[in-house]
């Protein structure tokens, strides 16, 4: 045990007279140069354990013998960009850097842009791949400063979400305006009363989920007239997915609904147009077709004549059958009394 004990201390004695044999080596090559020059040698700032001074010392190494790249890390590192994985010939073109992190530096106000780049290690491989390519593509983020300013600012994404697509952005500027479309179609989904905290793990589906529901209501709305009262009803306080389903259903049933409507006012309207009456333009709304139905019931109702309204009575129960009526009366009453008795008989379909 004892042994052992003396062995570490020993194998700790050399580690240390060979790290303080390479600092003064390294101290002694800091001396011939200017005082301007040692004012930009890296300082020691860590704490005093093997790991961290051989990174110091790593640091002054490349100081002294690669001072154009040790600048580039340098000047990346105080916007807060890594340098570990860029190639040095790369952060060798001193300039070249020195123009990358001017431009990266007109980001600062925007909170969290700088460190979106940094997560996303993209302006390292932007380097590596091509610098000027790499100085272009941080120039085009500048230039589209304010709409990432937007992107940061939306209110109804959650930051998961907008890092994503801040994070999209970066390669594909188109991603703002998507991003900004979605927290348009949040906050009107949200109108409703839809809890839309998402739960998705994956993003596109998320934002499909959201296009269906907002696509489902406005299908209901615009087209078949259904009220924003008796939509939030189906769908408040439900999470989104839950919503989307009950919005379905409830465009189904409105889609049913109206093709009954559909039915029976096609059957009135061919009536009414053979006796030579103006039909107006079939209605888009539920509550418009019934309104349209009753009254070209009551038009069909006043043209019936003496014959028609015999045979109606007769076949509600009011009178007895007719006898008085020829053949042709009784012919041109039914054609008359035709969608009445198609829609008591629960017929479909109707002749155009």
């Amino acid at each position: 045990m004892e042994e052992g004990f003396t062995e570490r201390i020993r194998k700790s004695v050399l580690t240390a007279e060979h790290l303080v044999s390479e600092a003064e080596n390294l101290a002694d090559r800091s001396n011939i140069l200017s005082a301007e020059e040692r004012e930009v040698l890296p300082k020691f700032k860590g704490l005093w354990k093997e790991k961290e001074i051989r990174k110091y010392l790593d640091q002054l190494e490349e100081a002294l013998k690669k001072p154009r790249v040790y600048r580039s890390r340098k000047l990346l590192e105080e916007v807060g960009i890594t340098s570990e994985s860029i190639s040095s010939d790369v952060l060798d073109s001193t300039e070249e850097i020195k123009k990358l992190v001017s431009k990266l530096t007109q980001l600062n106000d925007i909170f969290g842009l700088l460190q979106a780049l940094e997560d996303t290690r993209i302006v390292s491989r932007w380097l590596n791949d091509d610098s000027i390519v790499a100085i272009e593509k941080v120039d085009a983020i500048v230039e589209a400063k304010e709409a990432f300013r937007r992107l940061t600012d939306l209110d109804n994404l959650d930051d998961t979400i907008k890092s994503s697509f801040i994070k999209s952005a970066f390669e594909d500027l188109s991603s703002i305006q998507q991003a900004e479309e979605l927290d348009s179609r949040i906050a009107s989904l949200r109108s409703y009363g839809i809890d839309c905290n998402t739960t998705e793990v994956n993003l596109q589906s998320f934002l499909e989920l959201c296009e269906q529901v907002h696509g489902t209501i406005s299908e209901l709305e615009h087209l078949y007239k259904v009220s924003t009262d008796e939509i939030e009803t189906s769908v408040r306080s439900k999470p989104l997915a839950e919503a989307n389903k009950a919005i379905t259903d409830k465009l189904e049933g409105a889609r049913r609904q109206y093709a009954n409507l559909e039915t029976e006012w096609l059957g009135l309207s061919h009536t009414l147009k053979s006796l030579g009456y103006e039909i107006p333009p079939q209605p888009r709304g539920i509550f418009e077709m019934q309104t349209s139905i009753l009254e070209l019931e009551n038009k069909c109702r006043e043209s019936l004549g003496e014959s028609g309204q015999k045979l109606l009575n007769f076949f509600v129960g009011k009178s007895e059958f007719p006898e008085e009526l020829s053949s042709e009366e009784i012919k041109s009453a039914l054609e008359m009394l035709r969608p009445f008795i198609v829609k008591g008989l629960g017929g479909t379909e109707w002749p155009e």
